[in-house]
């Protein structure tokens, strides 16, 4: 019988790829079976059998290899590129790899070895590796193997990250010995090392000297300078930076090293420093530039916090920037939050700050704030209360002014005229604004009003008749008194209490404990400040009282006055 002719071409190969490795069962069913050449018909059948690459011996599948060690070298790559290979990958094993190959004697510690796996302890992003790197290198320098400039900015490198400024020192000392000198990326490390290490003045001189001599400076350097120096504090100098960096070339000199927000962030952070500090012109300078906007369609590069807004504005108001106040005030309205009683103080405290103090407009924020709901506080006026304190004639205007207005001008304003002339002494100039109160504003006087008459009675002393006054009126008004009120009442009786007051002393010492029982009765009074107690027992001093001089020591035992004076005065504090 004659056996079928198999031919096995390209086109099978390709559709069946199993033809490609011979099967051994494929390879038995196709392998003709011996022929016996004893008889003639065996002997002329021709010889039609398959290929010889299919009827050879049928190959035998080896067992699968064992995976190589880590200690084994891969096949076709040298044991020094699979380190270096390693290295460059940031491969955390490479040490421990190249230990193997040591120890299994596949190399020898050479100055190639020790460059490779020092500048792989330098190139992970941690601070883990640095004793392992200086290990190495003083193990190499003990075997007789000379460093090279490869290895000590490899150290360097690694320095940059790392506060430790004696082996930097070291380092940069030996590569001086050897007459190495600083690449560029090794000067940028070792500048980085110092402001890691914040000696910043060594930092920027390094960074001037740079700049002088017209070499360049690495953008990573720069950013890293502005964000230290930010950090602690030195905003001008961080401020000078980035307008040097950024004056020619803009923000198109960050692309690279940071993105867009980051930029931002770096601007943001330097603008809330400034504002938090106080440092009026950073503050102005960054705000404008991050914030101003020279054309409708132009985007401010970031909108700050309220709290960050906040510290701005009162940046510009210590400073009587009104310009820069009302800009900030804008931003507000812009953004849809509320002015709140602080912000019309501190608009306030920028009108009373400039020169000369703007007294209409001082008055036409506090009527503001009383159409928008926000009605002053007894603070409110503060910084224009100080200004009007020290100078007698503007105090003269401010009353002018309000007689001027007629009776249009709000109950702080008033407020404000006679708080002044009682700072300045001037009882009978304030009880005069007083008195025509009902014709500078359609408000009714509050309990607040009748304190700064008391409390202008209780500083000057002896105008215990003008207090009573002031006390008869409020009663008249059906206006309660409250804890101010007492105080005041019971300083102005101690005041008329003195040595030479003869029996008067004891009228007005009683008169003093009659306004504290009084007080005392009064749940809504509260307890009355350590000040007065203290003038309380002095006056009974003067007056020779001891049995009620050690009655009011005890009493501010049991209150807890002395204790809590005496404890500002150990620490440093003030003292009474």
């Amino acid at each position: 019988m004659r056996l079928p002719r198999i031919r096995v071409d390209g086109l099978q190969r390709c559709l069946c790829p199993s033809l490609s490795r011979p099967n051994v069962s494929l390879l038995k069913s196709l392998t003709p079976r011996p022929r016996d050449l004893s008889t003639e018909a065996s002997a002329a059948i021709p010889d039609e059998s398959l290929p010889e690459e299919l009827t050879g011996p049928v190959p035998v599948p080896a067992p699968p290899a064992a995976e190589p060690e880590k200690s084994e070298t891969p096949a076709g790559f040298p044991p020094l590129d699979h380190l270096q290979y390693l290295a460059l990958s940031r491969n955390p094993d490479v040490i421990t790899i190249a230990e193997k190959y040591v120890s299994a004697g596949v190399l020898k510690p050479s100055l190639q070895l020790y460059e490779i796996l020092i500048g792989a302890c330098a190139l992970q992003h941690s601070d883990r590796l640095q004793p392992t790197a200086f290990g190495l290198f003083h193990e190499m320098k003990s075997l007789g193997l000379q460093p090279n400039a490869k290895i000590f900015h490899s150290l360097l490198r690694m320095l940059a990250r790392s506060p430790d400024y004696i082996r930097r020192s070291e380092v940069l000392a030996e590569m001086a010995q050897r007459w190495f000198a600083l690449t560029d990326e090794g000067w940028a490390w070792v500048v980085q090392g110092y402001i890691k290490d914040r000696q910043m003045e060594m930092a920027l001189d390094m960074v001037s000297e740079r700049e002088r001599r017209g070499l360049m400076v690495s953008k990573r350097v720069y950013l890293e300078l502005v964000t230290k120096l930010v950090e602690v504090g030195e905003v001008e100098e961080a401020l000078a930076i980035l307008q040097r960096v950024e004056g020619g070339l803009g923000g198109e000199f960050w692309v690279g090293v940071m993105w867009p927000e980051t930029r931002c962030r770096m601007w943001y952070e330097l603008l809330n420093k400034a504002a938090t500090d106080m440092h009026y012109n950073p503050t102005k300078t960054v705000w404008y530039k991050c914030l101003a906007r020279d054309s409708p369609f132009e985007k401010p590069m970031f909108i700050p916090p309220s709290g960050v807004m906040d510290n701005v504005l009162r940046c510009a108001a210590r400073n009587g920037d009104i310009e820069f106040a009302q800009d900030v005030i804008s931003l507000y309205d812009a953004e849809g939050i509320k002015l709140q009683e602080h912000h019309y103080a501190c608009l306030i405290e920028a009108y009373s700050l400039c020169s000369p103090i703007n007294i209409p407009e001082i008055f036409s924020v506090l009527s503001h704030m009383r159409a928008a709901r926000v009605p002053p506080q007894n603070h409110t006026a503060r910084a224009a209360l100080l200004v009007l304190a020290g100078d007698k004639a503007l105090a003269d205007s401010a009353s002018a002014l309000l007689k001027s207005n007629g009776n249009t001008n709000d109950l702080a304003a008033v407020e404000l005229v006679i708080a002044a002339y009682c700072r300045l002494g001037e009882l009978d100039a304030a009880f005069a604004v007083y008195a025509d109160l009902h014709t500078l504003t359609p408000q009714l006087p509050e309990t607040h009003t009748f304190n700064i008459l008391l409390r202008g009675c209780a500083d000057l002393g002896g105008e215990k008749e003008l207090a009573l006054y002031t006390l008869s009126e409020m009663k008249a008004m059906g206006i309660l008194p409250d804890r101010a009120t007492f105080e005041a009442l019971v300083r102005v009786c101690c005041s008329m209490v003195t040595e030479d007051a003869g029996e008067d002393a004891k009228t007005h010492l009683w008169d003093a404990f009659i306004f504290l029982e009084e007080a005392a009765a009064n749940t809504a009074v509260g307890r009355l400040g350590r000040d007065v107690w203290a003038e309380l027992a002095e006056a009974c001093r003067r007056a020779g009282d001891e049995e009620r001089e050690q009655m009011v020591k005890e009493e501010m035992q049991r209150l807890g006055l002395e204790m809590k004076v005496r404890e500002v005065i150990r620490a440093g504090g003030f003292r009474i």
